[in-house]
């Protein structure tokens, strides 16, 4: 039964947003990004691998002419007090890479319940069909169980040399379910704040594998 009502709430989420989408009297564009993780935990280390095979953002033809762009991430980080640090390489599906450093800071309070996070990642061109660019994350939600939580989700994207209104900065509220072990779903309806026209549909599914040394 439990699992039908997450089911449900998912649905009506999803439900809800489009039903958004719809009542906008101005034309709107949507964006939808789905990002899968893998990610390895080794057990009494500070060690932390992850693997994205393919993020995808389906995008109107008006930003992107094929409508769609790929890539696949790699990481390898390691953790200190409340943040990480990751080494992070990425390529896309039209030829782009990039290698750059990603910074994770978690605070946790209200008896670890109030999650508060920000996120910086900057890359560096590896080849010229690509460019310099960073990002910056933030979070802030409230786990009202073992399994789910609710907050507010903002992306942000800028080029090197960018004024901050050429940007991307996507914000809006976030819905996370977890199983408590391995896996992690993540959904966010989000509004470019720098574009009154333009919104995105975002997935996140988590897998952790936590491994024990010495395990066969």
């Amino acid at each position: 039964m439990s699992r039908n009502r997450n089911l449900l709430l998912i649905f009506v989420i999803i439900l809800l947003c489009n039903n958004l989408a719809k009542a906008q009297d101005k034309p709107m564009y949507m964006w939808t990004q789905i990002s899968p993780e893998i990610r390895l935990n080794i057990e009494n280390t500070p060690f932390e691998f992850r693997f994205k095979p393919d993020e995808h953002t389906f995008t109107s033809p008006n930003y992107i002419e094929n409508g769609q762009v790929g890539q696949t991430d790699l990481l390898a980080g390691v953790n200190f007090w409340k943040c990480k640090f990751f080494s992070y390489t990425k390529f896309d599906y039209e030829g782009g890479a990039w290698t750059g450093a990603r910074l994770d800071f978690t605070h946790l309070a209200m008896q670890d319940k109030l999650v508060l996070h920000a996120q910086a990642r900057y890359f560096f061109p590896l080849n010229d069909k690509s460019s310099q660019h960073g990002y910056f994350i933030q979070y802030a939600g409230y786990q009202f169980s073992d399994t789910k939580s609710i907050g507010l989700l903002g992306l942000g994207k800028w080029n090197k040399g960018d004024a901050f209104t050429d940007g991307l900065w996507f914000v809006g509220p976030n819905f996370a379910l977890s199983d408590t072990k391995n896996f992690t779903l993540q959904l966010a309806f989000l509004k470019n704040a720098l574009d009154d026209d333009l919104y995105m549909t975002y997935i996140e599914l988590d897998y952790t594998i936590k491994w024990k040394r010495g395990d066969n």
